[in-house]
Protein backbone atom coordinates (compact mmCIF):
# COMPACT_ATOMS: atom_id res chain seq x y z
CA UNK A 1 0.00 0.00 0.00
CA UNK A 2 2.98 2.23 0.57
CA UNK A 3 4.32 1.59 -2.16
CA UNK A 4 0.96 2.27 -4.42
CA UNK A 5 0.90 5.66 -2.13
CA UNK A 6 4.63 6.87 -3.04
CA UNK A 7 4.16 5.57 -6.98
CA UNK A 8 0.37 7.80 -7.12
CA UNK A 9 2.08 10.72 -5.50
CA UNK A 10 5.36 10.04 -7.84
CA UNK A 11 2.88 10.32 -11.03
CA UNK A 12 0.47 13.15 -9.51
CA UNK A 13 4.23 15.32 -9.03
CA UNK A 14 5.29 14.82 -12.42
CA UNK A 15 1.78 15.51 -14.08
CA UNK A 16 1.95 18.86 -12.06
CA UNK A 17 5.50 19.67 -13.25
CA UNK A 18 4.08 19.42 -17.07
CA UNK A 19 0.93 21.33 -16.78
CA UNK A 20 2.14 24.09 -14.56
CA UNK A 21 5.65 24.41 -16.52
CA UNK A 22 6.02 27.65 -18.08
CA UNK A 23 3.51 29.48 -16.85
CA UNK A 24 2.55 32.88 -17.59
CA UNK A 25 0.89 35.91 -15.14
CA UNK A 26 -0.46 39.35 -17.04
CA UNK A 27 -1.49 42.09 -14.41
CA UNK A 28 -3.31 44.56 -16.64
CA UNK A 29 -5.33 47.55 -16.45
CA UNK A 30 -7.49 49.90 -18.66
CA UNK A 31 -10.54 50.96 -19.80
CA UNK A 32 -13.80 49.81 -20.63
CA UNK A 33 -17.28 50.30 -21.79
CA UNK A 34 -20.71 49.37 -20.33
CA UNK A 35 -24.29 48.87 -21.35
CA UNK A 36 -25.45 49.90 -18.00
CA UNK A 37 -26.58 53.05 -19.03
CA UNK A 38 -29.32 51.96 -21.57
CA UNK A 39 -30.92 49.66 -18.78
CA UNK A 40 -31.40 52.20 -16.45
CA UNK A 41 -32.61 55.06 -18.64
CA UNK A 42 -35.11 52.00 -19.68
CA UNK A 43 -36.08 51.80 -16.08
CA UNK A 44 -36.53 55.30 -16.00
CA UNK A 45 -38.23 55.80 -19.27
CA UNK A 46 -41.15 52.97 -18.09
CA UNK A 47 -41.63 54.80 -14.42
CA UNK A 48 -42.13 58.16 -16.40
CA UNK A 49 -44.98 56.69 -18.84
CA UNK A 50 -46.61 55.26 -15.68
CA UNK A 51 -46.46 59.06 -14.36
CA UNK A 52 -48.57 62.15 -14.19
CA UNK A 53 -47.67 63.94 -17.39
CA UNK A 54 -48.21 67.17 -15.43
CA UNK A 55 -45.63 66.78 -13.06
CA UNK A 56 -42.50 69.04 -13.99
CA UNK A 57 -40.47 66.44 -12.05
CA UNK A 58 -41.34 63.58 -14.34
CA UNK A 59 -41.27 65.84 -17.47
CA UNK A 60 -38.47 67.35 -16.70
CA UNK A 61 -36.14 65.21 -15.20
CA UNK A 62 -32.28 66.24 -15.22
CA UNK A 63 -29.07 63.31 -15.38
CA UNK A 64 -25.87 64.06 -14.61
CA UNK A 65 -23.25 61.34 -15.78
CA UNK A 66 -22.86 58.18 -17.05
CA UNK A 67 -22.33 54.48 -16.48
CA UNK A 68 -20.58 53.82 -19.70
CA UNK A 69 -17.24 54.21 -19.02
CA UNK A 70 -15.21 52.22 -16.72
CA UNK A 71 -11.88 51.74 -15.59
CA UNK A 72 -10.61 47.88 -15.20
CA UNK A 73 -8.00 45.64 -13.89
CA UNK A 74 -7.13 41.87 -13.69
CA UNK A 75 -5.16 39.32 -13.88
CA UNK A 76 -4.71 36.47 -16.53
CA UNK A 77 -2.49 33.38 -15.47
CA UNK A 78 -1.60 30.57 -17.99
CA UNK A 79 0.16 27.31 -17.76
CA UNK A 80 1.02 24.66 -19.91
CA UNK A 81 3.95 23.74 -22.08
CA UNK A 82 2.42 24.39 -25.67
CA UNK A 83 4.44 27.79 -27.12
CA UNK A 84 1.08 28.69 -29.65
CA UNK A 85 -1.80 27.63 -27.30
CA UNK A 86 -2.07 28.04 -23.45
CA UNK A 87 -5.19 27.51 -21.38
CA UNK A 88 -5.54 29.78 -18.14
CA UNK A 89 -8.49 31.76 -16.46
CA UNK A 90 -8.55 35.57 -15.54
CA UNK A 91 -9.86 37.80 -12.72
CA UNK A 92 -11.27 41.04 -13.52
CA UNK A 93 -12.82 43.86 -11.65
CA UNK A 94 -14.28 47.08 -13.63
CA UNK A 95 -16.29 50.01 -11.93
CA UNK A 96 -17.55 53.12 -13.80
CA UNK A 97 -15.95 56.36 -13.72
CA UNK A 98 -18.63 58.18 -13.36
CA UNK A 99 -21.97 58.53 -11.17
CA UNK A 100 -25.02 58.48 -12.68
CA UNK A 101 -27.75 60.69 -10.67
CA UNK A 102 -31.17 61.17 -12.05
CA UNK A 103 -33.64 63.60 -10.32
CA UNK A 104 -36.67 62.39 -8.56
CA UNK A 105 -37.42 65.70 -7.39
CA UNK A 106 -36.98 68.47 -4.56
CA UNK A 107 -36.74 68.61 -1.08
CA UNK A 108 -37.12 72.27 0.80
CA UNK A 109 -36.01 73.72 -2.80
CA UNK A 110 -32.45 71.65 -3.47
CA UNK A 111 -32.59 69.00 -5.79
CA UNK A 112 -32.99 65.15 -5.03
CA UNK A 113 -31.04 62.80 -7.42
CA UNK A 114 -30.99 59.04 -7.31
CA UNK A 115 -27.13 58.22 -7.42
CA UNK A 116 -26.08 55.15 -9.10
CA UNK A 117 -22.57 54.00 -9.59
CA UNK A 118 -21.98 50.33 -11.26
CA UNK A 119 -19.33 47.43 -11.14
CA UNK A 120 -18.22 44.34 -12.55
CA UNK A 121 -16.15 41.63 -11.26
CA UNK A 122 -15.24 38.08 -13.05
CA UNK A 123 -13.94 34.66 -13.05
CA UNK A 124 -13.60 32.91 -16.47
CA UNK A 125 -11.26 29.95 -17.86
CA UNK A 126 -10.13 30.72 -21.36
CA UNK A 127 -7.23 30.09 -23.76
CA UNK A 128 -4.77 32.30 -25.49
CA UNK A 129 -3.71 31.46 -29.07
CA UNK A 130 0.04 32.90 -29.47
CA UNK A 131 1.67 34.14 -32.99
CA UNK A 132 5.06 34.33 -33.22
CA UNK A 133 6.49 36.76 -35.26
CA UNK A 134 9.90 37.36 -34.19
CA UNK A 135 12.39 36.81 -30.33
CA UNK A 136 10.54 39.92 -29.19
CA UNK A 137 7.64 40.13 -30.53
CA UNK A 138 4.32 38.30 -30.54
CA UNK A 139 0.69 38.52 -31.59
CA UNK A 140 -2.09 36.76 -29.63
CA UNK A 141 -5.83 36.05 -29.84
CA UNK A 142 -7.91 35.62 -26.45
CA UNK A 143 -11.32 33.97 -25.63
CA UNK A 144 -12.70 33.66 -21.78
CA UNK A 145 -15.94 32.58 -21.05
CA UNK A 146 -17.21 32.41 -17.17
CA UNK A 147 -19.24 34.15 -14.41
CA UNK A 148 -19.92 37.95 -13.91
CA UNK A 149 -21.15 39.42 -10.63
CA UNK A 150 -23.02 42.43 -11.61
CA UNK A 151 -23.69 45.47 -8.62
CA UNK A 152 -25.57 48.53 -8.65
CA UNK A 153 -24.72 51.03 -5.84
CA UNK A 154 -27.80 52.66 -5.52
CA UNK A 155 -28.76 56.03 -3.06
CA UNK A 156 -30.23 59.36 -2.42
CA UNK A 157 -28.49 62.29 -3.54
CA UNK A 158 -29.68 65.20 -1.82
CA UNK A 159 -27.37 68.67 -1.12
CA UNK A 160 -24.26 66.99 -2.57
CA UNK A 161 -24.64 63.88 0.17
CA UNK A 162 -25.39 60.59 -0.86
CA UNK A 163 -27.41 58.55 1.91
CA UNK A 164 -29.41 55.45 2.07
CA UNK A 165 -26.42 53.34 -0.30
CA UNK A 166 -28.07 49.84 -1.43
CA UNK A 167 -26.68 47.63 -3.34
CA UNK A 168 -28.69 45.70 -5.87
CA UNK A 169 -26.91 43.04 -8.07
CA UNK A 170 -26.65 39.16 -9.41
CA UNK A 171 -24.47 36.66 -11.27
CA UNK A 172 -25.29 35.99 -15.37
CA UNK A 173 -22.79 34.21 -17.84
CA UNK A 174 -20.29 36.92 -19.87
CA UNK A 175 -17.56 36.46 -21.83
CA UNK A 176 -14.42 38.58 -23.45
CA UNK A 177 -12.59 38.02 -26.55
CA UNK A 178 -9.62 40.36 -27.32
CA UNK A 179 -6.37 40.51 -30.17
CA UNK A 180 -3.32 41.80 -28.90
CA UNK A 181 0.37 42.22 -29.24
CA UNK A 182 3.18 42.02 -27.09
CA UNK A 183 6.86 43.04 -26.56
CA UNK A 184 9.46 40.76 -24.63
CA UNK A 185 12.31 43.16 -22.55
CA UNK A 186 13.76 40.39 -21.09
CA UNK A 187 12.92 36.10 -21.58
CA UNK A 188 10.81 36.44 -18.29
CA UNK A 189 9.31 40.18 -18.55
CA UNK A 190 7.24 41.65 -21.34
CA UNK A 191 4.55 44.44 -21.85
CA UNK A 192 0.93 43.46 -23.72
CA UNK A 193 -1.52 45.80 -25.45
CA UNK A 194 -5.03 43.58 -26.01
CA UNK A 195 -8.24 45.37 -27.58
CA UNK A 196 -11.12 44.01 -27.07
CA UNK A 197 -15.14 43.12 -26.58
CA UNK A 198 -17.32 41.67 -24.16
CA UNK A 199 -19.86 40.35 -26.54
CA UNK A 200 -23.02 39.57 -23.98
CA UNK A 201 -25.08 39.50 -22.25
CA UNK A 202 -26.40 42.95 -23.70
CA UNK A 203 -26.19 45.16 -20.33
CA UNK A 204 -22.55 44.28 -20.18
CA UNK A 205 -21.22 44.59 -23.60
CA UNK A 206 -18.94 47.15 -24.93
CA UNK A 207 -15.24 47.69 -25.97
CA UNK A 208 -12.04 46.90 -23.62
CA UNK A 209 -8.46 48.45 -24.13
CA UNK A 210 -6.09 46.92 -21.91
CA UNK A 211 -2.26 47.52 -21.11
CA UNK A 212 -0.68 45.01 -18.81
CA UNK A 213 2.85 43.48 -17.51
CA UNK A 214 3.66 39.73 -18.59
CA UNK A 215 5.48 37.57 -16.37
CA UNK A 216 7.08 34.30 -16.84
CA UNK A 217 7.47 31.41 -14.01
Amino acid sequence: MKKFSFLVLLVLSVFSANVFAESEVDVWGGYARFGFDKKVDKSFSIIDSLSDESDEHVTKRKIKGMLDRAFTVGVDYYFGNGENVKPGFRVAYSQSCDTKKISVGSVNGDDAYVSIMASLGSVMPGIRLNYDINEKFSLNGKLFAGIAMTSYNIGVDLSGKTNDLVAIGGCRFAADVSIGAQYLFTEKFGLGLDLGYRPFPSDLSGFTAKLGLNFKI
